[in-house]
């Protein structure tokens, strides 16, 4: 090798590193921003949490909601004076508690309310339990179907009727909503007298007809 290439070799050299600039922090930057600024954005903030607000209060719709409750007796009325394996206490009283929540959707539940409104006659059961509310009652349910043709109403009926019962809980929830605050109540109420009329333990049905014709033996 010659002396001038061994001198150019020795003038090569490696080439220098870059320093690569550490990655800037978040936080540093979000205070470099806000400095002297952070009053003006809390001001915006508070300002557009009102307006947000005030606007989904006048936009989104307010419903109204009313809640009657009814209790399930775990067992049958007795036919004699002892109780019978058919009157004990229920060992599938679970299930027979989300049928009497099946029961009280029932469309006859609901014709019977359409109809007491139409005729303008509650039951009696709101007359003993409810004297004070009967009138009002009456005329808030009345518009309420008057409001609409009947078949929309007692869609409307169903829509906004809301049944369950917690699970265990021997009580089932009746609830109505609706946009006027003079329905939820009453229409939970004769939802209830009307389920109670047809299916409750004093209602006219086969099972009570052969108690009564035993009881008078």
């Amino acid at each position: 090798m010659s002396d001038t290439q061994q001198t150019a070799l020795a003038n090569l050299s490696a080439p220098e590193a870059t320093p690569v600039a550490p990655a800037p922090n978040p936080f540093e930057l979000v205070q470099d921003r806000l400095q002297n600024r952070w009053k003006a954005c809390l001001l915006t903030g508070l300002a557009a949490g009102v307006v947000l607000g005030v606007a989904a209060y006048l936009l989104a719709p307010v419903k109204y909601a009313a809640t009657a409750y009814v209790k399930i007796d775990a067992k049958l009325d007795t036919i004699l004076a002892e109780d019978m394996p058919e009157t004990e206490a229920m060992d599938n009283y679970e299930a027979y508690v989300a049928q009497q929540v099946v029961l009280i959707n029932d469309p006859r539940v609901f014709e019977a309310v359409a109809d007491a409104a139409r005729r303008g006659e509650p039951s009696t059961r709101a007359k003993a339990d409810r004297p004070g509310e009967v009138d009002a009652e009456l005329a808030a349910v009345r518009r309420f179907f008057a409001s609409a043709g009947s078949d929309e109403a007692i869609e409307a009926l169903d829509e906004g009727l809301v049944v369950a019962s917690p699970r265990g809980s021997s009580m089932v929830e009746i609830r109505f909503e609706s946009k006027d605050k003079s329905i939820p109540a009453p229409m939970a109420n004769w939802v209830t007298d009307a389920y109670l009329d047809i299916y409750g333990p004093s209602a006219e049905t086969v099972y009570s007809r052969k108690i009564a014709s035993l009881r008078e033996l």
